[in-house]
């Protein structure tokens, strides 16, 4: 029984050690990982470590100086342009660049003649004037008082005889020109190129502060008169009408300060015509 029993537990035996080996080893290779990742992780974790720490400060920006680094930028975006071309029939074409004062009312002024115009929105002003003098010399101003100037020379200006009225308020006047044909502003002709008598009105008549222009060409050779029409309305009337009347000939601008008192408003509605303007006016009344 001893004998035979002696086999049986030597197996046994073998069999408990072999599991023990492998549990053992089984141990040993799990610590050893464990102990492999934590000392990669450590590594890890020493690399994130900054070698050198550099102090960084801050400083508060005022709104003012945050504003002043767009200012030059806009300053150019705002800056006015005015740019003039002579065309045919002397006369200057006119663009006025001022992207910041769109919707505002800026004053043209030439040779003594002057007027308002109200600067569109997204684009330029553009007009047509007619040259009183010879050195085109044009001004804009806007409302900030910021005035811009340029002049281009008007070389077939001697061709043309002009006569030019301005005025400011929402005086009911009218130029005519009488000649071979008879033009107003109702009637203006064919227009600078045709080499005719033609009548121009200058001026945005719906601002609230109006300065308003009629100018009137004749060739120099021909023969015609202007004649200036005013009505006294219940608007106007017992008021008085401040203006200016030009004359250009030979490519120069004689200007002659203008005023008319109209009637008071108990005489009704009266027509007034100024002739001999050039020279000496009379007045009519009708």
């Amino acid at each position: 029984m001893r004998e035979s029993m002696s086999p049986m537990l030597s197996a046994l035996l073998l069999r408990g050690t072999g599991a023990c080996l492998v549990v053992g080893l089984a141990l040993f290779c799990g610590r050893f990982v464990e102990e492999a990742a934590q000392k990669r992780h450590a590594a890890r974790m020493a690399s994130l470590v900054p070698q050198q720490i550099t102090q960084l400060s801050a400083a508060a920006v005022s709104r003012d100086a945050a504003q002043g680094l767009t200012q030059p930028a806009m300053a150019a975006t705002c800056t006015p342009v005015l740019t003039l071309t002579p065309k045919e029939g002397a006369v200057i074409a006119l663009t006025l660049d001022a992207p910041c004062a769109a919707e505002t009312p800026v004053e043209i002024t030439h040779a003594g003649m002057v007027l308002a115009a109200r600067m569109p929105t997204g684009r330029p002003l553009h007009m047509v004037l007619p040259a009183l003098s010879a050195d085109g010399a044009v001004s804009a101003r806007l409302p900030d008082g910021t005035t811009v100037s340029a002049a281009v020379p008007v070389a077939d200006l001697g061709r043309y005889r002009r006569f030019a009225v301005t005025w400011s308020g929402p005086a009911d006047v009218a130029l005519h020109g009488i000649g071979p044909s008879d033009v107003s502003a109702e009637a203006p002709g064919p227009g600078p190129a045709s080499g005719q008598g033609w009548m121009a009105s200058l001026g945005d008549a719906d601002l609230a502060h109006p300065r308003l222009a009629q100018v009137f060409t004749y060739p120099a050779e021909g023969t015609a008169e202007p004649m200036l029409e005013l009505a006294s309305t219940p608007a106007t009337c017992g008021q008085s009408l401040i203006g200016q009347t030009i004359s250009s000939r030979f490519g120069q601008a004689d200007a002659t300060g203008l005023r008319v008192d109209l009637p008071d408003c108990a005489a009704g509605r009266v027509v007034m015509h100024l002739k001999n303007l050039d020279q000496e006016m009379k007045v009519a009344s009708r």
